[in-house]
């Protein structure tokens, strides 16, 4: 039996030696029995596992982990139009319902006859009229219901009654109970009375959808519901057709889907695995996200819930907290030295584009959700606005870190501070600021340490568009031309070219491998076609294409060019370059120069991109965020090298972000919500909210440990190869919010059951209080206890005894030093 598992309890990044520890939870074994095991690496028999047999654990850090309880595989799945859909059954559990032969499901009524099963007792009763029964003890022969015989064997003895499996969705581990009803959604122009024939009366047709039906199969089992789906989806009659299910859902509020209108549109909390961590912690209220920017709207619908309010202040002009910032209700503003961080200038709306990414409010029926929307954001004015260009004061900015961390301007003085430091922006290194950082890093958050995430940058070298006016009607020759001077190297020291579109809309690339008929290369070493796979040769944003071509490698004083000739009507001609090479703003340096028929068309194409990590990424102590397209391909713009911790999703491809808006017109656009925000500035935030998730579920984390856990749980993106598990482009990888707060919640040490009872020993660290749950069933969960723990290990009791099937799960649910 082999199981992934998913559940609060049941991963681990351990506080003494960051082994992954995962356990097993189950009290369904004979009395007296220990169901508990960890491990250091990817496998594992379990010890102690009775009449139940062996198990073993797998799991993919590169991958978004997924659910899977007590189950087994029958090679349960059916075909879909991305591939073959796949299921695990789960062990212990059978779904009944009455054997009708059309219509709906026929309700149960609490007087009709109940199914007897030997060894099973009824459970829960849907309004669909599906009954579940569950096995009374899994030990001797109901212990083997991991496997479908068993099934078999009790469909035997019930001919009026249909007995399926409950199914894990394998994608998404929640549980699918089979109805005997299937979705059919016809194809363009299909009849459905001619389709369906003499089943057409068991089709319900579904509402707003034409040629969307939901059809009664009758007294069928999952197993002849998997061959009718098979059949129907090889009929040219039928675009798809799948179960309707009796599906799990998790609850808004409870840790499931938000409520916000602009969810949908948020492609990027999908990518990183939000809404599976939602199912955990939305976020706590008493974690805190502290955004340095330019001004926030305060008052904007979607974040006024969630700004920061300082418990020990009040408007009076007195410094309550003695913090050094009197009146501080709601942050403040380090540009003019108040307590009023909203915008001054039109141009200052970046704040609040940042701080929605990080802590929109969700679950408010309006506008989109944050990645922790239930967190609170600090908002903290550091930039001033001048015409089209941004400053902020060295002292200014030094003083905010040292602020959000909880540190006032005397180093005596503390107060709450933020736990998170979100900075979307870069300036010049000052040891000033490393000092600030450093602080911020090792010593804020009372001592724990502030995880202070940093955005990597926008000006790495990147494809960007170019254009030549007024090309001539008829023929014309142009010509690209990487030239070095001879001087000093830098870069990447080369030139790309792709997607050139002539006057009369033909657009030529380099797909098939080699150059296009009518192009050619010459000089000291001629151009090539290199495959763009984000390893040195970065991906153009084309709409999808994966090859370019390259300028040569050429030494010093040498050339290499490109070239073509093309007939052509009069008009505007467009390519896009990319180029990475030696950079000085005073001298004539190594360039790409276009040529139109032997004459020069335009200036020169330089590279002016900044080297490396902008600063204060490249600090030592801070999180380090670049930027990845919907593709998980690093956006062009974004900085990379040494120092890069993180990736996650932003601009760069064909979507944007969408995020708060400074409302009314003097946003990026008229309105409360932008849906083209980008570059790393939106990276950010966005993984700084997994690391607010990281501390709502564990609070007691150092900041390291935070760093750590988010880097152990990264997603390998970029299609790469990575050394050591880290690559210059994309860092430890994509953050995954999910995998991330798995690793990050206290674990069990040991499971007791006995006749009377379960003992559960958790590992603790004094001051934090411990809430441990329990369930039989993955849907309703019970508190068992909620405690104070002052040892580093504490003792729970279940009193439901080992008869019963349990699982448990564990959360910190605050501490005293808080």
């Amino acid at each position: 039996m082999k199981t992934n598992l998913h559940s609060p309890a049941f991963l681990n990044l351990s506080q003494t030696n960051r082994a992954l520890r995962i356990l097993v939870i189950s009290c369904a074994l004979a009395a007296g029995a220990v169901h508990s095991t960890s491990l250091d690496n990817s496998s594992l028999a379990a010890d102690g596992a009775g009449e139940a047999g062996s198990l073993e654990v797998t799991l993919d850090m590169h991958e978004m982990p997924t659910v899977e309880r007590d189950t087994y595989s029958a090679g349960d799945s059916y075909p879909t139009l991305w591939g073959e859909r796949q299921f695990r059954r789960l062990s212990g559990v059978v779904a009944v319902r009455k054997a009708t032969g059309g219509g709906k499901v026929a309700r149960l009524s609490a007087s009709a006859s109940r199914l007897e099963l030997t060894g099973f007792s009824p459970a829960e009763e849907f309004e669909s009229g599906i009954r579940l029964y569950r096995a009374e003890v899994l030990t001797g022969a109901t212990a083997q219901m991991s496997s479908s015989h068993s099934i078999g064997e009790l469909r035997q003895h019930s001919a009026d009654w249909v007995i399926d499996p409950v199914l894990i969705d394998e994608a998404s581990g929640l549980s699918q109970i089979p109805t005997g009803r299937i979705m059919v959604r016809l194809a363009r122009g299909v009849d459905p009375a001619g389709y369906f024939g003499a089943d057409f009366a068991r089709a319900e047709r579904i509402a707003a959808e034409e040629s969307l039906f939901a059809l009664n199969l009758g007294g069928v089992t999952v197993e002849e519901t998997w061959q009718d789906l098979r059949r129907r989806m090889a009929d040219p009659r039928v675009e798809y057709a799948e179960p309707d299910f009796l599906s799990e859902v998790i609850r808004s509020g409870a840790g499931g889907r938000p409520n916000d209108p602009l969810l949908d549109r948020q492609w990027s909390l999908e990518q990183v695995g939000l809404p599976q961590a939602w199912s955990i912690t939305e976020g706590r209220e008493d974690i805190v996200i502290g955004v340095l920017d330019d001004g926030f709207d305060l008052d904007h619908p979607d974040l006024e819930a969630n700004v920061f309010q300082n418990p020990s202040e009040v408007v009076d002009g007195n410094d309550e907290d003695g913090n050094g910032y009197a009146d501080d209700v709601h942050g403040w503003d380090f540009c003019s030295n108040d307590n009023d961080p909203r915008p001054t200038y039109s141009e200052d709306r970046h704040g609040t584009a940042t701080a929605g990414i990080a802590a929109a409010v969700g679950e408010n029926g309006i506008g989109i959700a944050g990645g922790a929307y239930a967190c609170r954001f600090l908002p903290i004015k550091v930039i001033e606005i001048e015409g089209s260009k941004a400053f902020s004061s060295s002292s200014g900015r030094v003083q905010a870190i040292y602020y959000a961390a909880g540190r006032g301007p005397s180093s005596g003085q503390r107060w709450r501070g933020a736990d998170i430091l979100s900075i979307s922006m870069g300036w010049s290194q000052s040891q000033a600021c490393d000092d600030a950082l450093r602080w911020a890093a090792l010593n804020g958050r009372n001592g724990k340490g502030c995880p202070v995430f940093v955005a990597a940058g926008n000006h790495a070298t990147r494809w960007e568009a170019f254009r030549i006016p007024n090309l001539s009607a008829g023929w014309n020759t142009i010509r690209w031309t990487y030239k070095k001077d001879g001087s000093v190297s830098d870069g990447d020291d080369a030139a790309w070219l792709d997607c050139v579109k002539f006057p009369d809309g033909w657009v030529e690339g380099f797909e098939a491998g080699g150059f296009p008929v009518g192009w050619q290369s010459g000089g000291d070493k001629p151009w090539s076609v290199v495959n763009v796979d984000g390893a040195g040769n970065p991906v153009a944003s084309t709409g999808g294409g994966r090859r370019a071509a390259r300028s040569g490698s050429i030494g010093h004083s040498g050339q290499s060019f490109i070239e073509v000739s093309r007939q052509s009507p009069a008009g505007e001609m467009t390519f896009l370059v990319r180029i990475s090479c030696e950079y000085d703003d005073r001298f004539l340096t190594d360039r790409l120069e276009v040529a139109v028929n032997g004459h020069a068309c335009r200036p020169f194409i330089e590279d002016t991109s900044e080297a490396g990590l902008a600063y204060p990424a490249r600090h030592p102590d801070t999180i380090s965020v670049g930027s990845v397209t919907e593709t998980g391909t690093r956006s062009d713009y974004s900085q990379y090298g040494p120092g890069l911790d993180l990736v996650a999703p932003s601009g760069g491809g064909l979507k944007g972000i969408v995020t708060t808006d400074r409302s009314g017109r003097t946003g990026y656009v008229a309105g409360d919500y932008l849906e083209t925000f980008s570059g790393t500035s939106a990276a950010c935030p966005l993984a700084a909210s997994v690391g607010a998730l990281v501390l709502s579920v564990n609070p007691d984390l150092q900041g390291s440990e935070v760093r750590q856990i988010l880097a152990t749980s990264a997603s390998k993106v970029g299609g790469v190869d990575y050394q050591n598990g880290w690559h210059p482009e994309y860092g430890f990888g994509q953050v995954n919010a999910y995998a991330a707060l798995l690793l990050s919640i206290p674990p069990f040490i040991e499971l007791a059951p006995g006749p009377e009872g379960t003992e559960i020993t958790v590992a603790t660290m004094p001051g934090q209080i411990i809430c441990v749950e329990a369930t039989s069933d993955f849907v309703n969960w019970t508190e068992l206890e909620t405690r104070l723990a002052t040892s580093e290990r504490e003792h729970f009791k279940d009193p439901v005894g080992a008869q019963s099937q349990r699982f448990y799960r564990v959360r910190v649910a605050g501490s005293v030093t808080e």
